[in-house]
């Protein structure tokens, strides 16, 4: 083997190990940012703890409200699927 090939064979053995570790040093960081992303604010904000307001909707308000929408063709409580209270 030449000179010249070797020197070619060792270029493209570098650009290669270039090329793999790049996708390694991503999934790296990303996962240290992962496992430490509670620490920093910049990463997560802190969790925010809501307030009660105080208004509050009973859930017969809710039944009472989805009877008076005729398409919905609500009769009782069998005709509601879910309900997303917040």
């Amino acid at each position: 083997m030449n000179w010249y090939a070797r020197r070619d064979l060792r270029k493209i053995h570098r650009w290669g190990a270039i090329l793999i570790a790049l996708p390694f040093l991503i999934v790296l960081v990303s996962g240290l940012f992962l496992q430490v992303k509670k620490e920093f604010g910049w990463i997560q904000p802190p969790t925010k703890q809501g307030i009660e307001t105080g208004a509050s909707v009973s859930f017969e308000n809710v039944l009472s409200t989805a009877k008076t929408i005729p398409e919905l063709e609500v009769t009782g409580w069998e005709q509601i699927d879910r309900l997303d209270v917040r």
